[in-house]
């Protein structure tokens, strides 16, 4: 690797599970330039987990007021001072929404050859290996790592097992994703966690997001819930857990990456493109292979999966 390297920019928006699968090029990064600072342009509650897991070094946020002239196609330059932010940068690696290319015409205008530009768009292969397309092979190096792995600090994880700790043998039930359609039916989470309760001897405690918070506030009389957790607070929680069962959702790539046994239901995306990868993550998905399917997955089904999951190492 050339030695006059010492600046990285990653640029990379979209949810929790998009940026997840982004992490193997990160790490992919950091194993081709140790020592070099990379910084990343996304959304810091998302980017805080590469940065607290040591992949990245500083976050700056999408959210600002100035990104918006990047996205502006009324002019193809960037204002001076943006462009003098990604000058300073020796590689730039963008993997924006840019549908009509504005982004990338305004970057290359300031960083030339030593920009690399990838759409998030998915589709003909797994998540995880489109985006490690932007990372160029070395010929005769290392094959980059195609598992999205996020080491965490030691308080984070005992902190998500203090918070469970009172549970004894967790099972950690998500119900929510970013799309109504991949939701299995609150209903079945209900009936799901009484029988992991009753036949398989684990605790069903509930995570909640903002999107999910009110809609399972009812389970609160039944079952433990947390919610109101930052996202470093539920990647310990995840940690913490014996599995974790979750619709096709960022947080199923979560628990994925940082190493827990994870029961992951699939409807209408599909998995093929979008399963959280890992050794211990396991699969199930609805048959016809769309929301209506989901809704009729089987109950017996899922805990089948979880009591297999639950025998893994």
């Amino acid at each position: 690797m050339p030695d006059d390297v010492r600046r990285l920019l990653v640029c990379r928006g979209g949810a929790l599970g998009d940026f997840v699968v982004t992490l193997p090029v990160l790490a992919e990064l950091r194993r081709r330039w140790p020592g070099v600072r990379l910084d990343l342009l996304a959304y810091p509650r998302h980017a805080v987990l590469a940065q607290t897991g040591g992949l990245a070094d500083g976050i700056r946020s999408l959210d600002e007021a100035g990104l918006a002239a990047w996205f502006d196609p009324s002019t193809p330059y960037l204002p001076v001072d943006e462009a003098r932010y990604v000058a300073s940068y020796d590689r730039v690696f963008c993997l924006l929404h840019d549908p009509e290319g504005v982004v990338q015409g305004k970057l290359a205008r300031v960083a030339g050859r030593r920009l690399s530009c990838l759409t998030p768009l998915v589709t003909d292969t797994h998540a995880v290996d489109h985006f490690l397309r932007i990372v160029k092979p070395v010929p005769g190096g290392a094959v980059p790592a195609n598992v999205p792995q996020l080491s965490l600090p030691w308080d984070l994880i005992e902190a998500g097992q203090r918070r469970l700790r009172p549970y004894g043998a967790v099972a950690l039930l998500h119900p929510g994703s970013g799309s109504a359609a991949k939701n299995w039916p609150l209903a079945c989470y209900r009936e799901l966690a009484h029988r992991l309760a009753k036949a398989h001897g684990l605790v069903p405690v509930f995570l909640a997001g903002e999107a999910e918070a009110a809609v399972i506030g009812e389970l609160a009389s039944e079952f433990p819930v947390l919610s109101g957790l930052s996202i470093l607070e539920a990647a310990g929680v995840l940690a913490a857990s014996e599995v974790t069962v979750a619709n096709d959702s960022g947080i199923a790539h979560l628990a994925a990456a940082v190493g827990v046994r994870v029961v992951v239901l699939f409807g209408p995306t599909d998995p093929f493109l979008w399963a959280p990868r890992g050794a211990r993550v396991r699969v199930v998905r609805a048959s016809p292979p769309n929301a209506d399917g989901l809704a009729r997955l089987e109950v017996e089904a899922v805990a089948a999966a979880v009591a297999g999951a639950c025998l893994q190492p």
